[in-house]
């Protein structure tokens, strides 16, 4: 295998489905690995570069299973034949008329906030494309960004956005800190650290104030050199959550030991807790669990009074939601930072 070579790069866009469906149909994790492990099948290039394995994260005896993964394995290796050279982050990222992108990308922010409060403490940023006087979200343009390179390339622009704004509010607001999401999909051998160095000597701005929210669209094993970047992140000072509560716990068997201090609920899991006692058991069993590893739960999705208030009730203290702001450019956000968006009595 090429080492500079990424092994997702095998599969390419069309692979990524492969493993969505692999994912939806079997009851095991599937991912595509530098190295074998549980059950493994090659995917090996014509020419035999860039040699990668679709992995089940542990052994399967499954017959089934095995013949699925053999049939998926070849596809993949057929795609990372015929499909095209990607294009690189830079180019995505940098071309405001780029056609891929037929747009400018740019970031709006959305508060996280103390439910009991009202305190503004954090906010998230989001991605955006300007494509002539429409405002795209990302569900749009996302499958732009399939590379792991392009995917840092706009964890990158974020991330510039983020500390931009941490550093026009700094003297307002001295402890706002900011969300940027990376897709774990994303993360490089090396380099992650120093990138993050650079950006927050430019702005100024101290580690802790920057939290990384990991994300996956694709279910991925991190191999020991990816994990090891974490650490570094970590150590430096900058704070890590998941974005999923629901697989907060099976994600952090895939990153052992990595400093966890924070995942989220999901709008769905929210949207139920007023309507059967039974999710709100379920949330509340989470909160727990999450509290007990001091991680720290924000509730994703708020939109009514009695979501916050059965929130509070089930231990959850930070969440963010329409009730409280809507996504917004940093102009008409810095309207709403210092002030409580909802006091509750």
């Amino acid at each position: 295998m090429n080492p500079s070579a990424h092994p997702i790069e095998a599969a390419g866009r069309a692979g990524r489905y492969l493993l969505q469906y692999l994912n939806a149909v079997t009851d095991v994790v599937w991912s595509i690995e530098a190295l074998p492990i549980g059950s493994s099948f090659p995917i090996t290039r014509a020419d035999g570069t860039h040699r990668a394995y679709l992995c089940t994260v542990v052994p399967t005896d499954s017959a089934e299973t095995r013949m699925l993964g053999a049939t998926v394995a070849a596809s993949l290796a057929l795609l990372a034949t015929v499909e095209p050279h990607q294009p690189t982050p830079s180019a995505l990222v940098q071309r405001s008329t780029s056609t891929a992108l037929d747009g400018k990308l740019f970031a709006h922010f959305q508060p996280i906030i103390e439910l009991s409060s009202g305190h503004v403490v954090a906010v998230e940023t989001f991605a955006r494309l300007q494509s002539g006087n429409a405002i795209l979200l990302p569900e749009a343009f996302i499958d732009v960004f399939d590379t792991p390179e392009a995917m840092l390339g706009l964890f990158e622009h974020m991330l510039d956005a983020a500390l931009q704004l941490l550093a026009t509010e700094r003297v307002r607001l001295p402890h706002l800190s900011a969300t940027v999401k990376l897709d774990v999909m994303a993360i490089p051998d090396h380099g992650l650290v120093q990138l993050i160095e650079r950006r927050l000597a430019d702005s100024g701005i101290a580690p802790e104030w920057l939290t990384i929210e990991l994300i996956e669209r694709t279910a991925y094993m991190p191999h020991r050199a990816m994990i090891d970047e974490l650490w570094r992140v970590s150590d430096l000072g900058v704070q890590l959550v998941l974005a999923d509560s629901e697989r907060c716990e099976e994600m952090m068997r895939r990153l052992p030991g990595i400093p966890i201090a924070g995942t989220k609920l999901s709008r769905r899991q929210v949207c139920k807790l007023t309507e059967i006692d039974a999710d709100a058991t379920a949330v509340r069993a989470l909160i727990e669990r999450m509290h007990n590893a001091a991680i720290e739960v924000i509730a994703d999705g708020v939109e009514t009074r009695a979501q916050t208030e059965r929130l509070l009730q089930l231990g959850c203290r930070f969440g963010q939601g329409y009730l409280f702001a809507v996504p917004q450019p940093a102009e008409t956000l810095a309207d709403v930072l210092d002030m409580p968006l909802l006091a509750m009595s």
